[in-house]
């Protein structure tokens, strides 16, 4: 059998119906990375039990505390590898396009596995602060600068 037998000859065009979306009212739209904050957040003031809402509030804090040492950490990687905070500061708080892929992708996998794995749940938030090694890569910092400043703020010393 013919596929036109299913689908219909050259004169059955049709053309799909136009789906008019109605524009966004609702602006209390949370970005992806604060989801698991938000969902804290609601859970706790829909909770009527002392004993549950002090142990979102702990879940919370915890959730915080993890991502100021994440902006912590990046933020020490960064004046590691330039040696100057107001450089430090400049670089993560500014956002460069990607031309250096190679270096970025050495810098990144090492972060990853050496500092902190965004594939944990807790550690998600790491995700949003890789811009700054995109930055030191195209300031002209190497890799491997960029590797041994994660290598001495993010391994425990003994």
């Amino acid at each position: 059998m013919k596929v036109i037998k299913f689908q219909g000859g050259p004169k059955v065009v049709s053309q799909p119906a136009p789906v008019a979306l109605p524009p966004i009212s609702n602006h209390d739209l949370t970005p992806s990375p604060d989801v698991p904050l938000a969902i804290l957040k609601r859970k706790m003031m829909a909770s009527n039990d002392i004993m549950e809402t002090k142990g979102l509030l702990m879940e919370i804090d915890i959730h915080l505390k993890i991502r100021q040492i994440l902006a912590e950490n990046m933020f020490q990687i960064v004046h590691t590898v330039t040696g100057d905070k107001v450089k430090a500061q400049d670089i993560v708080s500014s956002r460069t396009p990607l031309t250096q892929h190679q270096c970025y992708k050495t810098a990144l996998y090492h972060y990853r596995d050496h500092c902190f794995n965004w594939h944990k749940t807790q550690y998600e938030y790491a995700l949003r602060h890789l811009y700054a090694l995109v930055n030191l890569c195209e300031r002209g910092y190497s890799a491997q600068s960029i590797q041994k400043a994660m290598d001495f703020v993010c391994l425990p010393s003994f």
